[in-house]
């Protein structure tokens, strides 16, 4: 009876242990981007026996295609660095650039809760607008990239102003559409909807109710921090300036 129960208990172990491997994803072909140019003045060796090669193409950042799981890669003979590829691809960021991930914002109709019972010729005072809004704005996490501090033009006038702001706001309050990806992170796996340099389309379709009158959506995407100030500048919807109070440096830091 002991033998049995031995011989019992040992097979459930093995089932168990076949049952948890096999609910392990299996390894598939996922894209992967790298910087070209890196790539090309430099000697990027991929599982010890793979030269990632140069490839003829007009993108700064070229597509590989990489089975998903655990890797590692060299650059020019120096230390392996181990890194994990999702199923939804990525970065490899083998040139150790900061990255932003940042939203963009779709609507349809008008935003205004008043335009369905005046029609959308009534102009809507700017002060009774933002108070009838106020209760579905969302504001974005400050940012601080490249020396510059770049925040929701809604959300503050001035950095004495957003200073203010996050010390009285709560942090419910606010959303992540904003993410700041630092240099050291070797493979950035992908959350955004539109690859880096790849143009956003002007419309995109959203699910709406009969008789909805107003509707928004956003989607994502990527671009080296260096050039999110520029992009931010010109979208209209943030302020970007140089960050000149060092305790607000501090408070979106620790944000």
């Amino acid at each position: 009876m002991k033998n049995f129960l031995k011989t019992l208990s040992s097979s459930l172990i093995l089932l168990s242990f076949t049952m948890l491997f096999s609910c392990e994803p299996s390894p598939r072909k996922v894209n992967v981007k790298i910087d070209n140019e890196f790539v090309k003045n430099n000697k990027v060796i991929l599982d010890d026996s793979i030269r990632i090669p140069f490839y003829k193409t007009d993108n700064e950042f070229a597509n590989m295609v990489l089975m998903s799981g655990e890797h590692h890669v060299s650059v020019n003979d120096g230390p392996k660095m181990p890194f994990t590829v999702g199923i939804d691809g990525g970065i490899l960021n083998v040139s150790r650039r900061d990255f932003v991930i940042y939203s963009i914002k779709y609507e349809m109709g008008n935003p205004n809760p008043l335009a369905g019972l005046l029609g959308n010729n009534v102009d809507i005072p700017e002060e009774l607008a933002a108070q009838l809004n106020s209760t579905v704005v969302e504001y974005e996490v400050p940012l601080l990239v490249d020396g510059y501090v770049v925040y929701n033009k809604t959300l503050a006038e001035s950095q004495e102003d957003l200073k203010k702001v996050l010390k009285t706001k709560s942090k419910s309050k606010f959303d992540t559409h904003l993410v700041f990806v630092p240099a050291a992170e070797l493979f950035i796996h992908k959350t955004w909807d539109f690859d880096i340099h790849e143009t956003a389309p002007e419309q995109v379709e959203m699910r709406v109710e009969e008789g909805q009158r107003y509707a928004k959506t956003y989607r994502s995407s990527i671009m080296e921090a260096t050039t999110f100030p520029l992009y931010a500048m010109f979208s209209g919807e943030y302020n970007v300036e140089k960050i000149t109070d060092e305790e607000l440096a501090s408070t979106i830091g620790n944000w």
